[in-house]
């Protein structure tokens, strides 16, 4: 009967280990135990990885597949091959779905053959990520169903980009719809955009040496920026003051 027992817990015991607080662990070990890449969230809750993730050529890292989902790299990287997929997904244009409720945190995506992060919804939190060499961008947050900012569609109305170091990567440092890009450090955008915003305000960032520093719709205001050694520093938005372009206030 003991035995019998013991076999039955081991099979109940999900790929993934339970911290003492009750959050989700990722690991390497875990991600191939539970089928392989992508890891695949259809709960929701808290994740911590445990350790650092290679994630192999042509597959995503996590899969985010319902709403009120918080990712905690804690420290580790996630680390792909070059070769198509993004770390972190969240949503589908063909059929439209978004979630909402996603927090992304505290760690390093690099070399992913697409974009670091790409999120399709709305309340939406990504802080102290460091997004580097990427093939295309580092953090793209967007309505379901629509590519490319634009005022008018459907803009995220909460959603915070904050204190993230995006650098090298291949098209765009961040693509959103809207909310606030503020205390991010954007770098070596080439030959794209380092930030690309349809909404919202972009404050207090350090972007710099990339093709594009702020390409922005008529509406976003932007304050407080220090844009550097960009070919083009600023297009379009409301300057509302206190943004340095090289060596002078930008016009």
């Amino acid at each position: 009967m003991k035995r019998i027992l013991a076999v039955l817990a081991m099979v109940l015991v999900p790929a993934s280990a339970f911290a003492v607080d009750g959050v989700v662990l990722i690991s390497q070990a875990t991600v191939i135990a539970s089928g392989g890449f992508p890891y695949t969230i259809t709960q929701p809750g808290s994740y911590r990885l445990s350790g650092n993730l290679t994630v192999p050529a042509g597959a995503n890292g996590i899969l985010i597949a319902t709403d009120n989902v918080t990712i905690d790299l804690n420290g580790f990287a996630m680390v792909g091959s070059g070769v198509a997929g993004h770390g972190i997904v969240a949503g589908t244009d063909a059929p439209v779905q978004g979630y909402f409720n996603i927090t992304v945190r505290n760690g390093t995506i690099e070399t992913m053959g697409q974009d670091a992060i790409h999120l399709l919804g709305d309340n939406i939190l990504v802080e102290y990520v460091r997004a580097r060499n990427n093939v295309l961008s580092g953090i793209v947050v967007r309505s379901p169903g629509f590519v490319n900012p634009a005022p008018g569609m459907a803009p995220q109305r909460s959603l915070i980009l904050r204190h993230n170091t995006i650098d090298h990567n291949g098209t765009y440092g961040f693509k959103t719809f809207g909310g606030l890009i503020t205390e991010n450090t954007v770098t070596a955008c080439n030959p794209g955009i380092a930030v690309l915003a349809g909404g919202g305000v972009v404050a207090k960032n350090l972007v710099s040496d990339s093709s594009a520093g702020l390409i922005l719709a008529p509406t976003v205001s932007y304050y407080g920026n220090t844009l550097t050694g960009n070919i083009t520093n600023v297009l379009s938005g409301v300057n509302l003051g206190q943004n340095l372009c090289d060596t002078a206030l930008c016009p």
